[in-house]
């Protein structure tokens, strides 16, 4: 697939974003963990020879902490590239992606996704970073209760998330439509498909964004 000028700096563009969002993830929260737990091996080592109870309760949590952080990492290099392609095809690895997301939120995600025949590598990890993209904005801004993500494949391949929660207006958000941070960039990722993107909201009557994108 050869791109031009307008599309590859589309696609630095989306690559310069995520990597800007991994470090503030990273910083907000497992580096952040990881100086506090410095902090509580430095408190039991001033604890190991007055009271050893206490230190070895303190190690224990820092172990506990510790694991966390692991799993945090772990996460967070399992997003950089869903490597279930590789394995079990896009279909599954969005189920998979739902699945790991209900058992995390409060909120509760309905999916409905039919087969899908995505040939490109490149194409396949786009629409499933639009549906990961959706599923974070969800979690910050919604306060839904419930999330419907219907995914279909027809002559084009369509993707539906609704939600339930606080809504919006759009017309009192600036740059809903270009420079708004997470419609911006799904905007972008549905571009570089030739693809086409709509949001309907109302302030307390949920959100729809809508995907249309063609498929060969």
């Amino acid at each position: 697939m050869k791109l031009n000028k307008e599309e590859f700096k589309n696609i630095v563009k989306i690559q310069e974003i995520d990597r800007q969002r991994i470090a503030n993830d990273l910083h907000d929260t497992s580096l952040q963990t990881l100086a506090h737990l410095t902090h509580q091996i430095e408190l039991a080592s001033l604890y190991i020879d007055k009271d050893t109870v206490r230190a070895k309760l303190e190690l224990a949590e820092v172990n506990k902490e510790l694991r966390e952080v692991i799993d945090e990492i772990r996460a967070t290099i399992f997003d950089l590239r869903p490597m279930t392609f590789d394995d079990i095809g896009l279909k599954e690895a969005i189920e998979r992606e739902i699945a790991n997301v209900n058992r995390m939120s409060d909120i509760e995600y309905k999916l409905q996704i039919g087969e899908i025949n995505i040939e490109d590598e490149f194409d396949k990890l786009i629409v499933y970073r639009i549906i990961q993209e959706c599923v974070k904005n969800c979690e910050k801004h919604s306060k839904a209760k419930t999330v419907s993500i219907k995914v279909v494949q027809e002559e084009k391949l369509s993707i539906i998330i609704e939600d339930d929660g606080v809504g919006m207006d759009i017309n009192n958000i600036p740059g809903v439509d270009s420079n708004h941070f997470g419609y911006s960039i799904l905007n972008d990722r549905v571009q570089t498909l030739d693809g086409q993107m709509s949001v309907v909201s109302s302030p307390g009557g949920g959100t729809v964004v809508s995907f249309e994108i063609p498929v060969s």
